[in-house]
């Protein structure tokens, strides 16, 4: 249990670090790019042999690692918008639910059984999408520095279906060629995938005048690059201890709570009502889809 605890405590810390950084002079997209080449570094320490073994591995799983490299980085800079501008609270519940996605494509595409309780599971976790955002359609008149209903509405939908596609994708990848490559490999790859993109993207930022760096990037990045690779490996090191079973639901539902308590208690983030009650029936939603499975 304890890396499934430090799993936990790893993935929390990277919207936090997100919102920590909201009130100081540092532009997203170069600390994210710093962020997946430490965790590239990190994982070459780990893995001496990555390309050894990636030389040795059948290129059919190589498509699906750059379409969710690709993924990666561009959701990963929008959770990071989000959790400062939306809310940590929010922004962990709405990537956190959609656990629907690949719940419904065991059904689709793997053969698996639409049982009562995915159906349930899906109705639940719809149900409090809507409750988190009941608040915003209430509002009359809408408070100094609250983001417009359709900026919120439009992260939600993307960060929503963003996540859900990327955990679908994992599970194709679990599906289709887990024999062929270990997921830490094929981990380490997405990340230099995502690490590439966004240096292409700061190099070319850098190049027209609208971006400069400076050593807060590098410890920003930093900073956020060692929780998320060490969310990766906790996660790995705790499947060894528990099933997937068991650890999923558990991380996720963590992950949820832990966040939205933090940015609500030690961030002050508003928190109406409605969206304690969307927090709940997400939580319900996360265990109904993987243990009534």
């Amino acid at each position: 249990m304890l890396y499934a605890l430090a799993c936990i405590l790893c993935s929390t810390a990277i919207v936090l670090v997100f919102r920590a950084l909201r009130d100081r002079p540092i532009r997203l997209l170069p600390v994210i790019t710093v962020n997946y080449w430490v965790c590239v570094g990190c994982g070459l320490l780990l893995t001496p042999d990555y390309f050894q073994q990636i030389g040795r591995a059948s290129g059919g799983w190589l498509p699906l690692g750059l379409a969710q490299g690709t993924l990666f980085i561009s959701l990963f800079f929008l959770i990071g918008w989000s959790a400062q501008r939306v809310g940590v609270a929010y922004t962990a519940v709405v990537t956190r639910v959609s656990v629907v996605f690949p719940a419904l494509a065991s059904v689709v595409w793997f053969g698996e059984a639409a049982t009562p309780a995915r159906w349930g599971g899906l109705v639940l976790a719809l149900a409090a999408v809507l409750l988190l955002h009941l608040h915003y359609f209430r509002r009359s008149r809408r408070p100094a520095g609250q983001l417009p209903l359709g900026v919120v509405l439009g992260v939600g939908t993307v960060l929503f279906f963003g996540s859900g596609t990327t955990d679908t994708l994992f599970k194709l990848f679990d599906h289709r060629y887990a024999d062929q490559l270990a997921g830490n490999l094929f981990t380490i790859t997405l990340f230099g995938v995502a690490g590439s993109i966004g240096l292409v993207a700061v190099a070319v930022q850098v190049l027209r005048g609208r971006e400069r760096l400076n050593w807060r990037h590098a410890v920003a990045g930093l900073a956020l690059g060692l929780p998320n690779y060490a969310s990766i490996l906790f996660l790995l090191l705790a499947l060894r201890e528990l099933p997937g079973l068991v650890f999923y639901p558990l991380n996720n539902i963590g992950i949820l709570v832990a966040s939205s308590l933090v940015g609500v208690l030690y961030f002050r983030e508003p928190f109406p009502a409605s969206s304690w009650a969307g927090l709940g029936l997400a939580i319900v939603a996360i265990a109904v889809l993987a243990w009534g499975s």
